[in-house]
């Protein structure tokens, strides 16, 4: 609680506001990433052969 006090003096608003604040940005962050977009954002780093098995 006392970490919410906190943040909401360091925001210049009221522990109330800055847990709605926290709640609102949780909630309308983007989406997380499917299997797909992972594996697709990862960089090309070689060949499998480059690899020891």
């Amino acid at each position: 609680m006392q970490a919410l006090q906190n943040r909401a003096v360091a925001h210049g608003r009221s522990a109330e506001a800055e847990h709605r604040a926290i709640l609102t940005a949780a909630l309308m962050s983007p989406s997380r990433r499917n299997l797909a977009e992972l594996l697709a954002s990862m960089p090309d780093v070689g060949l499998a052969a480059d690899f020891e098995r």
